[in-house]
């Protein structure tokens, strides 16, 4: 018995082709075979539809906020802090749901957008220095005990850690550029940030011996 999906008709006999619709009909073994799986591409398009929904809301949502802003007189732009939260919740619908590059890009990427946020706060709230000073240092801290806890856990494949670990090192960076052109003025955080990438990069180095030097040949061609 063949079954027409569109129809949602059972034909007798053994036509292909569906006398309603003119459609391919489907066979009822093709048809179990077939709901064996899961309709990701429905799944991916009702997400995708829930981010656009949230889109929409979030900026409906702001423009009114700006207007109750402008109109109160309010001294704090608390609307421009909603709509930094609201920017960062689309960033982690669009990590969480429609993200294929795996849970790294989506922790690095997560966290550093978080880290953003709080210095928009802090620009906000009259910038008093204490997002770069503190939250940056400590943000990329953080991410660096991640990359160490994940190496410890996924420890047949550690050396695909490595590029991390470098790119770490890169960012951290980032809080001695601002000490030294002193847009901070707090220098023993952005020296621990910085110590503790160099510190997790040379142990996977020294620790890792002949398989961590082959990841980097192959990773830098040299």
């Amino acid at each position: 018995m063949n079954r027409c999906l569109k129809c949602n008709v059972e034909i007798g006999d053994d036509t292909g082709i569906c006398p309603l619709c003119r459609c391919v009909l489907l066979r009822d073994k093709d048809l179990k075979t077939q709901m064996k799986y899961p309709a990701v591409g429905q799944k991916k398009e009702r997400m995708k539809y829930a981010v656009r929904v949230y889109v929409f809301a979030a900026i409906l949502g702001f423009v009114v906020l700006c207007i109750i802003n402008y109109m109160s007189g309010a001294a704090v732009r608390w609307d421009l802090l909603t709509g930094g939260v609201l920017v960062y919740g689309y960033l982690t619908l669009q990590l969480s749901f429609l993200n294929q590059n795996g849970y790294r890009f989506t922790m690095f990427w997560q966290t550093l957008g978080a880290m953003a946020l709080v210095i928009f706060i802090d620009g906000i709230l009259g910038f008093q220095g204490w997002s770069l000073n503190y939250v940056l240092p400590a943000g990329l801290v953080l991410l660096d005990i991640a990359v160490g806890v994940l190496m410890a856990v996924n420890s047949r494949n550690w050396q695909s850690y490595i590029p991390v670990e470098i790119v770490m090192i890169v960012l951290s960076l980032i809080p001695l550029f601002l000490h030294h052109i002193h847009v901070t003025d707090q220098w023993y955080p952005a020296i621990g940030c910085f110590g503790i990438s160099i510190f997790l990069f040379l142990g996977t180095v020294i620790l890792g011996g002949k398989r961590a030097v082959t990841e980097l040949k192959r990773r830098f061609h040299v």
